[in-house]
């Protein structure tokens, strides 16, 4: 499988119709170009599309900040929309209509959202409100000082069905789609690990696996090492922790990244090592996980393609009947 970054709900790289203000480069359907390019192996072998959602929205901010998320003590946040915003509001909708283009226009084999998520900046009147319909409570849980408890378990249980709620819905636009086209693309959804509750995932992000898996057809879980600060062998018992989850293993894919926060000279990305890589690719593939990304693909010299060779040297047959028109 090949996963293509399409854009965000404020930018696209194809010619939308429906927001030609939102397309960034007129002209050119630069997916159709990639998917065109990469939808085969160099043996001709068909390969699955997965087409990735960037939730995002730093110029739509920019723009108009009542779909920003709001934090605790106010202020607004920079790249992520509110809870309302998605759940009932402009952002969702876009976010919606995003779905159904690139079901109907590439029919690819699965979409998937990344970004989507929260970092604590829900507590906007909107959200307030949204919230209190939602759960049946009548204010934030708070602690004896009077301030919101930020990290009651209610919140985030709370966060994790509004997005749960927004993926039934992106959920029905495939099945909408599929009836005219024949093919329901999978729902994928980024997901962050938790690494000292492997199982749970985030539910303060709103990003509950168990909360998560009863939407989406697959969770892709970001085991970006670097960042971490995590090594290979720490995704075995990650792995170990899902086999047992309740959840059906098949429906994980480990995503391996190449980032790396050390500290590097000029606007260079510090990347792990092509051994680290390897390794955790290793790591990731055990107690019955099949679906293995590596990314991205712009930090991929010929060490790392050396170092992945090592590892994926006999990769699956991929049934042309679901490749992309």
């Amino acid at each position: 499988m090949v996963s293509l970054a399409v854009g965000r709900p404020e930018w696209v790289a194809f010619d939308w119709a429906a927001y030609p203000e939102a397309v960034a480069d007129p002209g050119r359907d630069h997916l159709a170009h990639a998917i065109a390019g990469t939808a085969e192996g160099p043996d001709g072998e068909p390969r699955l599309v997965d087409l990735l959602i960037d939730g995002l929205i730093p110029n739509w901010i920019d723009r108009d900040r009542s779909v920003a998320g709001v934090d605790a003590d106010g202020s607004f946040a920079e790249f992520t929309p509110s809870a309302s915003a998605i759940h009932d509001g402009p952002v969702g909708k876009r976010l919606l209509e995003l779905v159904e283009e690139l079901a109907r226009r590439y029919e690819p084999d699965q979409i998937t959202f990344t970004e989507l998520k929260f970092n604590d900046e829900t507590y906007g009147r909107d959200d307030a409100a949204l919230f209190r319909k939602m759960t049946g409570a009548r204010d934030w849980p708070r602690k004896d000082d009077g301030t919101i408890d930020e990290d009651a378990p209610e919140i985030g249980a709370w966060r994790s069905q509004v997005l749960g709620n927004f993926l039934d819905r992106a959920a029905a636009v495939l099945d909408d789609v599929a009836d005219e086209t024949g093919k329901r693309p999978a729902l994928a959804m980024d997901v962050l690990i938790n690494w000292e509750d492997l199982a749970a995932g985030r539910p303060s992000t709103g990003l509950s696996y168990p909360e998560i898996a009863r939407h989406a057809d697959r969770l892709v879980l970001w085991a970006y090492l670097g960042l971490d600060e995590r090594k290979a062998a720490d995704l075995r018992p990650l792995t170990a922790a899902l086999a047992c989850s309740g959840i059906p293993i098949d429906r994980f894919t480990i995503s391996v990244g190449l980032w790396d926060d050390a500290p590097t000279k000029g606007d260079e990305q510090s990347v792990i090592s092509p051994r680290l890589m390897a390794n955790g690719v290793r790591a990731a593939r055990t107690n019955g996980i099949t679906a293995v990304n590596v990314t991205p693909y712009t930090l991929m010299s010929g060490a790392y393609w050396a170092a992945l060779s090592e590892v994926w040297t006999e990769l699956p047959p991929t049934d042309a009947s679901a490749a992309p028109r």
